[in-house]
């Protein structure tokens, strides 16, 4: 259930009074989603959960069991959420660096927490940058399960599988 916050923002109740998470109303969403429709179905799917804090993380799973350690299963050091995830686990410092650093150079200037979730802002190469991020989110989440980091290469094997043939890719 949605309910409002103020005039800025909304909350989205996620597992009962008290539990609650910000929806990011500031972004631009009808940009996200045209460019999240063009996306194959599994990365799709992934960054519709992503964007919506749909994904079944271990602070999601502490909410409704107690029990369940919220920690991050690769770095142990704090709690898993869509961010930690990510951005911040210290050991994703390398790809994510080299992912952070990509989107820069080519022009992305919004905050990290916003081209994260799709809002890349306004570059020539909006639709190049918001793939590569696509496949980055879509990788983490895939190799999660497996409790490893995906590499550099496998984020980018992955983004020109799924770029649209008629784009240039810029590396």
């Amino acid at each position: 259930m949605v309910v409002p916050l103020n005039l800025i923002g909304f909350m989205l109740e996620v597992s009962g009074p008290g539990k609650k998470e910000i929806l990011r109303t500031d972004l631009d969403w009808p940009n996200i989603w045209r460019e999240i429709a063009a996306l194959p179905a599994n990365v799709k799917e992934t960054m519709f959960l992503f964007n919506q804090r749909l994904l079944p993380t271990r602070t999601r799973y502490h909410r409704f069991d107690s029990l369940a350690d919220e920690n991050c299963q690769l770095c142990n050091q704090f709690p898993e959420t869509d961010e930690h995830l990510v951005i911040y686990c210290p050991l994703r410092n390398k790809i994510w660096s080299w992912l952070e650093g990509t989107v820069r150079r080519h022009g992305c200037k919004t905050p990290t927490e916003n081209f994260i979730r799709g809002d890349i802002g306004p570059t020539r190469h909006r639709r190049t940058i918001f793939t590569l991020v696509a496949a980055y989110i879509n990788a983490t989440w895939k190799e999660r399960s497996r409790n490893r980091i995906p590499t550099e290469v496998e984020v980018e094997n992955l983004w020109v599988s799924i770029f649209p043939p008629s784009r240039e890719i810029f590396v």
